[in-house]
């Protein structure tokens, strides 16, 4: 099992890191978890998957990557993953073109988030929802961002959090 966790963690950071090598260890970790049978590692490494095929362009394979995933992590009830991967298909959405798909599954993925109190995952959501959405309502998730990442020391996106809002206020 920490193999596969290691392959996969490796997998996401090479990822955030842009290497290639990404997708050697996101194969090698699916493969481990699928030839051990651990479906409950399986959302995880699909999710990773498709985050690389996503950022690479390949909008099928991300697709088709977090559509199993969702599969898996329904049937071993992993709601975090469940919402996780609904967001990831709403990325696919909006990458794709299609805004109405990808905010009902950024929104149904951002109720799920709030539900289970995931903090990071919730905010990172209204930062993907709000550029879709009319100006009133893309401020609000901002704002409500914003809260979040700052009750958790989150740099990142509250680096995010304004840049979007200066996207905002020159539109």
């Amino acid at each position: 099992m920490r193999t596969i966790l290691a392959h996969n963690n490796l997998a996401y950071h090479l990822h955030l890191l842009e290497d290639p090598a990404a997708a050697v260890h996101a194969r090698t970790g699916l493969a481990l978890a699928r030839d051990m049978g651990m479906l409950a590692l399986q959302p995880y490494l699909y999710s990773t998957s498709g985050e690389i095929a996503l950022a690479a362009g390949d909008l099928d394979a991300a697709e088709g990557f977090f559509e199993q995933g969702l599969a898996l992590a329904e049937q071993t009830h992993n709601l975090e993953r469940i919402a996780g991967l609904t967001a990831n298909l709403g990325l696919v959405a909006r990458q794709r073109g299609d805004v109405t798909l990808a905010i009902h599954r950024l929104s149904a993925a951002m109720a799920k988030a709030d539900s289970l109190g995931t903090q990071h995952l919730a905010a990172q959501i209204r930062l993907w929802l709000a550029p879709l959405l009319p100006r009133r309502e893309a401020t609000k998730h901002l704002a409500e961002a914003r809260v979040i990442a700052e009750e958790g020391g989150r740099r990142l996106l509250l680096a995010e959090i304004e840049r979007l809002e200066t996207e905002l206020s020159t539109d």
